[in-house]
């Protein structure tokens, strides 16, 4: 679990370094949007703390986000969701992605509701850990964002094969949720789902870790396509039933 920093100096923390990667960018430049101040210290002290990520600066309001990477850019933003500001986590992504095409956004904050989970997703963001995490789990899919994954921790994974069972009954012409994915991501999102790490799925599977991060991905990619057809099949119903709701799923 990520602690509040305790008091003096961040660069007292011992500095980690991992074996240098082709596929990541050295170092990787990570911003922070975190709007209480013992967190937004924490999360200073642990990217400071790793030899392969460059802190670009951390803020507590979106207006501060955007200038300061308009004046220095950053890989990978760490996103709040619930801030004291007139935009929340979710605008804030959605509008650096607008702004920021290259810059990938990782969320990291309390709320595990599937609602907001998705609502992050379709907004933009590359990848959802809970504040629960542990710092090297952090660390970890910051790196994984920069090579160009979508970290996908076990709970997301139950949360995306729950939303994937629930939604709305497709249209005629349309195939089932579920059944969109292909065999292979599904097996890698159950066994994500039932805990295990990406480089065991890899193992378990045969395959490299790189083919596991494409087939997540795709996951992330299907189910923001499959948000849109549901948008769609609701408004469709809306259309031809004004007097009667959609059902929910």
């Amino acid at each position: 679990m990520l602690l509040p920093a305790r008091a003096g100096p961040a660069n007292n923390a011992p500095r980690m370094s991992r074996p240098p990667s082709p596929l990541l960018p050295a170092p990787i430049r990570v911003a922070v949007l975190e709007d209480h101040p013992a967190m937004r210290d924490s999360l200073v002290a642990l990217v400071s703390a790793q030899a392969r990520l460059q802190l670009v600066g951390a803020w507590g309001t979106v207006p501060g986000l955007l200038q300061g990477l308009d004046a220095r850019p950053a890989h990978v933003v760490l996103m709040d969701l619930q801030l004291g500001d007139s935009m929340d986590g979710i605008g804030a992504t959605a509008a650096v992605r607008a702004r920021f095409p290259q810059t990938m956004v990782l969320v990291l904050t309390l709320f595990d509701e599937p609602a907001v989970v998705f609502r992050a997703l379709r907004s933009g963001a590359v990848g959802y850990l809970l504040k629960s995490a542990e710092p090297a789990t952090i660390v970890d899919a910051i790196e994984e964002v920069a090579a160009g994954g979508a970290p996908m921790t076990g709970t997301i994974a139950r949360l995306v094969i729950e939303r994937f069972h629930a939604a709305p009954e497709a249209l005629p012409a349309e195939p089932s949720p579920i059944d969109t994915l292909t065999r292979r991501e599904a097996e890698v999102l159950a066994a994500l789902a039932s805990g295990y790490r990406y480089k065991e799925v890899a193992d378990r599977l045969g395959v490299s870790h790189n083919t596991i991060r494409t087939h997540v991905r795709h996951i992330y990619e299907k189910l923001h396509v499959h948000g849109i057809q549901e948008a769609m099949a609701r408004g469709k119903h809306a259309a031809q039933h004004p007097d009667k709701p959609p059902r929910r799923p």
